[in-house]
């Protein structure tokens, strides 16, 4: 597979995805939390904002672990003297990475697919730190917000095709939702926007086949070149 070559199918629904929605489902259900639940009291307030904050903590978790997944198997196959093409993406980007810090050029150098695997081959160190340095920006990670999520996995090869339209946004709104509780003025009853069990279902449910979609692409990058 070539640079930015076009992937156009999916694989099959991902492991990942699946406990990720009956993690939300726990939540939903220890917090007493459904479509119908509208906050008369403080106390309900609290569960409901308590629901954005924990969701938003295991989505956040589950587009780490597929950037880790990622990383986990490019690192093995490379011990088995094998390239991934997200492992050649990761070293591309790595050397852009560095090339514009030193140079600052807006241009974009070129690596074609013969010469990586002939660099790789002669020298794995080079894919060992670039894997190294992004398994640093997975742990540093804070956020689900578009930034986050391209800072994760476009260094991993993953196309704009591969979020589903939507998403990104969604995602965005969803953190600074998250931000108002973590972060805002307080979780009062007297907010003039007060959320309620079926907005924060909603939220959360309209990024479960984007989420999806991520995890069903990453088998896709593991592809030995």
């Amino acid at each position: 597979m070539q640079l930015g070559e076009e992937i156009q199918y999916p694989c099959k629904r991902g492991r990942a995805a699946i406990q990720l929605r009956a993690r939300i489902h726990e939540l939903t259900t220890s917090l007493s939390v459904t479509p119908h639940t509208v906050p008369l009291s403080q106390r309900e307030v609290d569960l409901l904002h308590g629901l954005r904050v924990l969701a938003h903590s295991e989505i956040q978790a589950f587009i780490e672990s597929v950037a880790s997944t990622i990383l986990e198997v490019t690192e093995d196959n490379a011990t088995r003297g094998r390239l991934t093409h997200a492992g050649h993406q990761l070293m591309v980007h790595d050397m852009a990475d560095r090339y514009f810090r030193a140079t600052a050029f807006s241009r974009y150098p070129t690596y074609d697919t013969k010469l990586i695997i002939a660099n790789f081959q002669s020298d794995p160190i080079p894919l060992a730190e670039a894997i190294k340095r992004h398994k640093k920006v997975v742990k540093e990670n804070n956020g689900v917000k578009e930034t986050n999520v391209r800072r994760l996995l476009l260094p991993l090869g993953y196309r704009e095709s591969f979020f589903v339209p939507g998403l990104l946004n969604d995602l965005n709104n969803f953190g600074a939702a998250r931000g108002d509780v973590a972060h805002g003025p307080g979780s009062t009853v007297g907010l003039q926007h007060k959320p309620s069990g079926s907005t924060e279902i909603t939220r959360i449910k309209k990024l479960e086949h984007g989420l999806e979609m991520l995890e069903r692409f990453a088998p896709r990058l593991l592809t030995p070149l």
